[in-house]
């Protein structure tokens, strides 16, 4: 829920401050945040059952995701001009998908039919995080 308000207030400050262009469904943008989201909480739950202490389990959070989101998801950085091998690695950041799917949402105003690989993408990922972190939770019970 918390992610959610956030995103909404994000995007409602890129609008007003920044005149940042709707151009597309803010449905379409809810569906996909709320995908990503949805990994995000499925990473987060996994690193909880790695971690032996709230302080490691932070830190590898910390480490595992921001770090990457902010370098290889395309936000900063062009992935096209990244080396080829930090190519292959940003293929398992999602930030990556929901970045390209807001571009294509928000800015282009861009249907289903052109970012819907980038939602498959999110929605595998959170599928594949939220069955190991699952997984993980009932070997610990």
């Amino acid at each position: 829920m918390l992610g959610s308000v956030s995103a909404a207030g994000s995007l409602l400050l890129a609008w007003m401050l920044f005149e940042v262009p709707v151009r597309g469904s803010l449905l379409w943008t809810a569906l996909v945040t709320v995908l990503f989201l949805a990994g995000g909480l499925g990473w987060g739950v996994l690193v909880s059952t790695l971690a032996d202490t709230q302080q490691v389990a932070f830190q590898i959070a910390l480490l595992s995701s921001m770090l990457p989101t902010l370098l290889l998801s395309g936000f900063v950085f062009p992935i096209s001009s990244m080396p080829r091998a930090l190519q292959l690695v940003s293929l398992v950041v999602p930030a990556r998908y929901y970045i390209a799917s807001l571009r294509e949402i928000l800015l282009k105003g861009a249907g289903p039919g052109v970012w819907w690989p980038d939602a498959a993408a999110l929605v595998a990922y959170g599928l594949v995080v939220l069955g190991l972190a699952t997984v993980r939770t009932v070997r610990s019970l």
